[in-house]
């Protein structure tokens, strides 16, 4: 899914720059598949909640294992390219 450019951490982006270092921002999205049906059938995708809103609640599995995943393989891929010099 592509999504609009946002501040989902304010300061992150300047935290290298102090130093020169690369650096990279993943952003893992979850909802439960019960309410993305809901909402992608009724066309109110914007009312699914969003991870800093009170009613944010994925399920625990498989969101946790996928990002983990997820994240431990941009990683990898990340450093094999020369990521960090």
């Amino acid at each position: 899914m592509n999504t609009d450019p946002f501040d989902a951490s304010e300061d992150f982006s300047y935290l290298a720059l102090g130093c020169d270092a690369p650096y990279v921002f993943c952003n893992f999205g979850c909802v439960d598949e019960d309410i993305w049906e809901e909402a992608s059938t009724k066309g109110n995708m914007e009312n699914i909640p969003h991870n800093r809103s009170a009613l944010f609640a994925p399920k625990t599995q498989p969101t946790m294992t996928t990002a983990v995943d997820a994240f431990a393989l941009a990683a990898l891929a990340f450093f094999d390219r020369g990521g960090v010099k």
